[in-house]
C-alpha cells in the first residue's frame, strides 16, 4: 500500500512540474534577462550542465515525452500509473495467484518506460511530417520579401501544430529582443534532430554573414519532402 501511495505521489509531482513548466512567455523571458553578455551566459550554461543534479537530468529527459501529452499531462501520467498498478495487481492476485509485490511493481515501471519510448518516437515522426511544411511556409514568406524574424513568426501564425508552436515561440522571443543564439539553442534542445540542427545552422550563418538562404532552404526542403514521401511508400 505504501508503494502505491509513492507511485501516486510521483504522478502528482509530475502534474506539479508540468504546470510549473507552462509559465508565461514574457514573464519567463524577463526573469532570464541578465546584464552579462552572451559568451559569458553560454559559459555559465555549459558549466551548469556538468553540475546538474540527477533529478534535473531525468526531468530534462522526460520533458519531451511529457510535452507530447498536452494539457493535464500530470493527470494523464497519474491515471496511466494507476491503471498499470491495477493491471499488475489483477495479474498477480487473480490470474497468476502468486501474491508477490514484484509484479505490481514491474508493471508500472515497464509501462512507463514503454510509454516514454513510444511518445519520443511519435514526437520525432510528427516533426518529420510537419517540418517540411514549416520550411515551405517560411520559404514563401522570405520569397515575398519578409525578413528571417518575420518569416519565423509567420510560420508560427500559420502552422497549427507542435512545430508551428515552436516557430511561434522563437518568433515571439526574437521580437522581445532575446539574443538569437539563446532562442535557437533553446529550440535545438526541444528538437535535437539533424534536419532542425542544419536549419538552425543555416539561419544563424545567414543572419551573421548573409548568403544564399533561399537556395540552401530549397535543397533542404527537397531532401525532407523526398524522405517523407519514401517513408509513406514504406508504410503503405
Amino acid at each position: 500500500m505504501i508503494f502505491y501511495s509513492i507511485l501516486v505521489g510521483i504522478g502528482l509531482l509530475c502534474l506539479f512540474l508540468a504546470r510549473r513548466n507552462n509559465t508565461d512567455l514574457k514573464t519567463h523571458f524577463l526573469q532570464k534577462q541578465t546584464s552579462s553578455n552572451i559568451p559569458a551566459l553560454e559559459a555559465i550554461n555549459l558549466a551548469s550542465l556538468h553540475k546538474m543534479k540527477l533529478w534535473k537530468k531525468i526531468l530534462r529527459a522526460l520533458m519531451p515525452a511529457i510535452e507530447m501529452l498536452g494539457q493535464r499531462s500530470g493527470l494523464k501520467i497519474t491515471g496511466f500509473i494507476v491503471v498499470m498498478i491495477a493491471v499488475g495487481v489483477y495479474t498477480n492476485d487473480i490470474l497468476l495467484k502468486i501474491h508477490t509485490l514484484w509484479l505490481p511493481m514491474l508493471f508500472p515501471i515497464i509501462g512507463c518506460l514503454w510509454a516514454w519510448s513510444w511518445l519520443l518516437k511519435k514526437r520525432r515522426h510528427e516533426f518529420e511530417q510537419n517540418f517540411p511544411d514549416a520550411l515551405n511556409i517560411m520559404m514563401s514568406a522570405i520569397t515575398a520579401g519578409e525578413s528571417i524574424m518575420q518569416s519565423i513568426s509567420y510560420v508560427g501564425r500559420t502552422l497549427n501544430n507542435k512545430v508551428g508552436h515552436e516557430f511561434k515561440d522563437m518568433g515571439e522571443r526574437l521580437k522581445l529582443g532575446e539574443p538569437p543564439e539563446q532562442v535557437f539553442n533553446r529550440a535545438c534542445r526541444h528538437y535535437p534532430y539533424p534536419a532542425f540542427l542544419f536549419f538552425v545552422v543555416t539561419i544563424r550563418a545567414n543572419m551573421s554573414r548573409g548568403g544564399q538562404l533561399k537556395a540552401v532552404m530549397a535543397r533542404l526542403i527537397r531532401v525532407l519532402v523526398d524522405s517523407r514521401t519514401l517513408e509513406k511508400r514504406k508504410t503503405h
